[in-house]
């Protein structure tokens, strides 16, 4: 009979018994809060003291060109996310359609980097939250982000 060494029982141990154990302990996923304050780093700016509960106004978009030419238009982020089956090169357009009528004009910013140094460069610590709700009062009419995924889901879009 072969004797295994103390190192290989070790092993074998730690797999036999901590790979069932880590696999069924994994936590449910919880959603995103963009609104935590320990999120905000992940995040740099684009949901920073935003109205999370919004339908319009829980993003801030960066609307300059060489900035959404490097990130396929990312900075379009509101549509991102209420639209987010919509094509990268349609987002431009589909902001300015459907989110800048409806969404506080603070939120749209030209410049990432000129609203991260104004923003974090040059004060410490994070934004006050804004009132932006002023902005969901308007009448324009839009679909509502559930209109939209409801839409989206029956493949009319």
């Amino acid at each position: 009979m072969r004797e295994f060494s103390m190192s290989k029982r070790f092993l074998f141990a730690v797999f036999a018994i901590g790979l069932p154990i880590a696999a069924g302990a994994q936590p449910a996923p919880s959603p995103n809060d963009y609104g935590d304050p320990k999120s905000w780093l992940c995040r740099p700016g684009q949901h920073d003291a935003c109205d999370v509960s919004s339908d319009w106004n829980h993003s801030r978009n960066f609307v300059g060109r060489a900035f959404n030419w490097i990130m396929c238009n990312n900075g379009y982020h509101t549509i991102h996310h209420n639209r987010a089956g919509l094509h990268w090169t349609e987002l431009a357009r589909a902001h300015e359609k459907e989110v800048a009528p409806k969404i506080d004009p603070a939120l749209d910013e030209p410049s990432m980097l000129v609203y991260l140094l104004r923003t974090y460069g040059l004060r410490f610590g994070r934004p006050a939250r804004r009132e932006v709700t002023r902005a969901d009062q308007r009448e324009v009419t839009l679909a509502t982000r559930e209109q939209m995924r409801a839409e989206v889901e029956s493949g009319a879009v």
